[in-house]
């Protein structure tokens, strides 16, 4: 799901691109380190050991607050533009990534 929001984001053009700068879930934030510890592991174990998504090499995926029920919420909402005609590939125009990012 991330990497088709940063891809897309990336893909705006300027103008578009930079209303999303404030938003916080329009970046990977990895998962809670306490609450989430299954979770960051594994984010952590595919990106450091194995190599894989190394768009998020280098961040820190400790997200230090809960983001599991957040990215469920992000998810369903992913998964609807994506049927809309959306997603990897296609990219998600601005006003798709805008109800993404307000998914709750």
């Amino acid at each position: 799901m991330y990497r088709g929001i940063e891809d897309s984001l990336a893909a705006l053009p300027p103008g578009q691109a930079e209303q999303f700068a404030e938003s916080y879930y329009a970046r990977f934030h990895g998962f809670d380190g306490n609450e989430e510890a299954d979770h960051y592991s594994v984010a952590n174990f595919l990106v450091a050991k194995l190599d894989l998504f190394q768009e998020f090499a280098g961040r820190d995926l400790n997200s230090h607050m809960p983001m599991l029920p957040r990215y469920g919420r992000m998810l369903a909402a992913f998964e609807e533009e994506r049927r809309a005609g959306g997603g990897p590939g296609n990219g998600l125009s601005a006003d798709q990534l805008h109800r993404l990012l307000a998914a709750d």
